[in-house]
């Protein structure tokens, strides 16, 4: 049985989702998240945050090339961690607006990206961070759509 397009587009953005998440786990020191939970006292949340998710998203991967009845469940869970750490960091952010910069300018400077003040105010700024987080929620929406469409293929593989 060849895959659904659905299936074939869960992959490939849980593919991107698991890359990118390797990424920030090689540079965990100098991310502006990690930086930011850190100035405010909950570092200890970015490693749990990271490896949860890339737990999460392998897991997600396996049960998308082998589907099974659980597989829905898996991606959903996956998907919900994603959301549940864009609403916190769109809270921190929103809550600690000179903190978010200051972990902004810190991470472009050990990127090696000077950091301008033009790009540091436009990223600061309460409408871009809203507006930004709600397209990242939009698209979170989108994945959720595309698991539950793609539930009846996943659930012929029972038994």
């Amino acid at each position: 049985m060849s895959l659904p397009q659905n299936v074939i587009i869960l992959i490939a953005v849980f593919g991107w989702s698991f890359l990118k998440t390797l990424g920030a786990m090689s540079r965990q020191e100098t991310s502006g998240d990690r930086m930011l939970l850190q100035k405010i006292n909950l570092g200890w949340l970015a490693p749990i945050i990271l490896y949860a998710g890339v737990g999460l998203q392998v897991v997600s991967l396996w049960y998308l090339v082998r589907p099974a009845p659980i597989t829905t469940t898996i991606c959903l869970t996956s998907i919900g961690l994603s959301v549940a750490t864009t609403c916190i960091f769109l809270v921190l952010a929103l809550c600690f607006p000179q903190v978010y910069q200051e972990a902004g300018v810190a991470s472009r400077e050990s990127r090696g990206l000077p950091p301008r003040s033009e790009v540091i105010q436009f990223a600061g700024n309460r409408i871009v961070i809203t507006g930004v987080s709600a397209f990242i929620l939009f698209l979170q929406w989108v994945m959720i759509s595309l698991v539950f469409s793609s539930q009846p293929y996943f659930d012929s593989f029972a038994g």
